[in-house]
């Protein structure tokens, strides 16, 4: 089954997976089960993720028995749940000296 994904979710899915040794493909499938089983929140349904233009990106799935809505939801709640968990990256500006004084 092909579907059209946003380009930025699509992106967004790929980090998640990757950070979890999945491909997108199966990605995609443990986030539509995480969300039939309950285990998974839903995210709100007014997204722009959730909408595809021209320049949006076609995929390959898995799941012909779900509807291409339902899995673009499914992957923005598992791609929401996994960013708000993620702690952002720390970067320091300079390197701290024990006994500076800061500014």
């Amino acid at each position: 089954m092909k579907i059209r994904f946003n380009r930025d979710l699509y992106d967004a899915a790929n980090v998640c997976a990757k950070a979890v040794d999945e491909t997108f493909k199966d990605y995609v499938g443990i986030a539509v089960r995480m969300l039939l089983s309950g285990k998974l929140k839903q995210c709100s349904k007014s997204s722009e993720l959730l909408t595809t233009t021209s320049a949006s990106v076609v995929a390959t799935i898995n799941h012909p028995g779900q509807d291409a809505d339902f899995i673009r939801l499914a992957l923005l709640s598992a791609v929401e749940f996994v960013q708000s968990v993620t702690p952002a990256p720390f970067i320091p500006k300079e390197k701290y000296i024990i006994g500076g004084e800061f500014e």
